[in-house]
């Protein structure tokens, strides 16, 4: 960010504002991460630079929620989600939608059924672009409401399904969180062989 500052590049001090605010809200200070995160976003509008914007809303959701302001992430993705359709920008779709039911959860628990109905149509959009990393956060989400409502079977073949179609073991958060979650749900010994 400082050297952005310094060579005058508006664009990239914008998005680090926003990565440092999503960063902060997520770990060690909400109340200080959201507004950098909203004041980076400001910055990223006025500059007019678009293609980048869905993925920036659900870092926003997250931390809105993070901060608990989980009402303010349902709102705003509302909006965003009728925008982005709107002027076709659909490559982040499956993360926004799985982000409302996130949200929507966080506001009011007893909406589960509204946010697994958002999980299911963020799974079909991941399915539609092939993305299957979105797909498997998309899974995790769900899996979790899963649990939550007794559903554990359903979670548990919901998250081998997505493992399933995971080409390329990064060892990254996703995969992990994946079947750290799968052994809760079903820890039994042919899952916990195939997902250690």
């Amino acid at each position: 960010m400082r050297l952005t500052a310094a060579s005058g590049l508006a664009d990239h001090e914008a998005k680090g504002l926003i990565f440092r605010g999503w960063a902060m809200a997520l770990g060690e200070d909400p109340g200080a991460g959201l507004p950098m995160l909203e004041e980076g976003l400001a910055r990223q509008k006025e500059i007019g630079t678009e293609e980048d914007f869905p993925i920036y809303l659900a870092f926003w959701a997250q931390a809105l929620i993070a901060a608990d302001q989980p009402a303010r992430a349902v709102e705003m993705l509302q909006g965003a989600r009728a925008n982005f359709e709107a002027i076709g920008l659909t490559n982040w779709a499956p993360e926004l939608e799985r982000m409302f039911g996130e949200a929507v959860l966080a506001a009011d628990p007893a909406r589960a059924e509204d946010a697994a109905a958002a999980f299911a149509e963020a799974a079909r959009l991941a399915r539609t672009q092939g993305a299957a990393m979105l797909e498997l956060r998309v899974a995790v989400s769900a899996a979790r409401l899963d649990r939550q409502l007794g559903r554990e079977e359903e979670g548990a073949a919901r998250l081998e399904a997505a493992l399933a179609g995971v080409v390329e073991d990064d060892g990254g958060p996703d995969l992990t969180e994946a079947r750290e979650l799968l052994l809760h749900l079903q820890p039994t010994g042919r899952l916990r062989r195939r997902w250690q």
